[in-house]
């Protein structure tokens, strides 16, 4: 497990529980309400469609021979699918993918500049070295070297949690 180093003192991520997930899932919920908030005005409507059907294609061709499919089938499929994701990487749709990844960053930066937000979920996913419960304030964290402890321990935590699939699907 990695360890981290922050003003002097080394920190650890807990062991994952409920109780841990309950605390960083503030996190996760301003990331998502932040992320609507900017772009809640933006219809991504033909965007989502485009890629549920190359979803649904992609999925059709990896079960294709399970299912017997004819091959004209298949090279049907596969033209399709190779149309559909030319379509995907021109405007208007490389454009709004753009600009909704650029956005996914804004609100990304602004929860991880959330001082409050960020020593309350600290404080509930971190232990120090010994596996003592720490305390992080929110002064703590405004120096010139927390945006890069904040990243890491975040980063790992997430991970962590992706790869154990307990975190849900955007």
């Amino acid at each position: 497990m990695n360890t981290y180093e922050f003003k002097g003192n080394k920190f650890r991520l807990k062991e994952l529980t409920l109780g841990v997930l309950n605390a960083a899932s503030p996190l996760l919920a301003a990331y998502r309400q932040e992320f609507y908030r900017l772009t809640e005005d933006t219809d991504t409507s033909q965007l989502d469609e485009l890629k549920n059907e190359i979803e649904l294609i992609t999925d059709a061709l990896n079960t294709a021979e399970s299912d017997a499919l004819p091959e004209k089938e298949i090279n049907k499929l596969g033209t399709r699918l190779n149309d559909l994701k030319k379509k995907l990487n021109k405007a208007p749709y490389i454009n709004q993918q753009k600009f909704l990844k650029e956005m996914e960053s804004i609100a990304l930066l602004n929860v991880l500049t959330d001082t409050k937000l960020l020593s309350d979920v600290l404080n509930g996913i971190l232990v120090n070295e010994n596996g003592d419960e720490i305390k992080i304030n929110e002064s703590h964290l405004n120096c010139a070297d927390s945006f890069e402890f904040i990243k890491q321990v975040i980063a790992d935590f997430f991970l962590i949690i992706q790869t154990s699939r307990l975190m849900p699907k955007a």
